[in-house]
């Protein structure tokens, strides 16, 4: 009975260290909205995990951003809108979405960031940028 409750306790810490923490992916997606704000993108890559710095590195990044802007103009300000907490079946992931409201000088952009525990930190998998609509809130 021992060894059961010790297996139990064993899985319920392991699956709570997967988790994201909420305060801590929040700070570094206003973190990263206001580095874009203030055209500041030599750190970019700690925001997100290792996979997504191999797959997209920060040349890549500042060039996106830089296209970005050219679009919806510089950020003025953002406001954070929700966050939603799942666990991924298919890879096996706790993750975390974030949604912020981006005001931009020639639009309103919604921007969704999903968060995941890399090795103890939140970091970023996926961000999503679109144009904000009412109906979304």
């Amino acid at each position: 009975m021992k060894i059961y409750s010790i297996v139990i306790m064993l899985l319920l810490l392991s699956s709570c260290a997967l988790k994201v923490d909420q305060s801590e992916a929040k700070k570094a997606a206003e973190s990263l909205l206001t580095d874009i704000m203030n055209g500041s993108f030599d750190n970019i890559d700690q925001y997100y995990t290792d996979a997504s710095n191999e797959s997209e590195p920060m040349e890549q990044k500042k060039l996106r951003f830089k296209q970005l802007e050219e679009v919806t103009g510089k950020i003025k300000s953002f406001e954070f809108m929700d966050l939603k907490e799942e666990y991924d079946s298919d890879k096996g992931l706790n993750q975390l979405t974030v949604r912020y409201k981006v005001f931009c000088e020639k639009v309103t952009v919604m921007q969704t960031f999903i968060f995941i525990n890399d090795e103890g930190d939140s970091k970023i998998i996926f961000q999503n940028i679109e144009n904000f609509s009412k109906e979304e809130n």
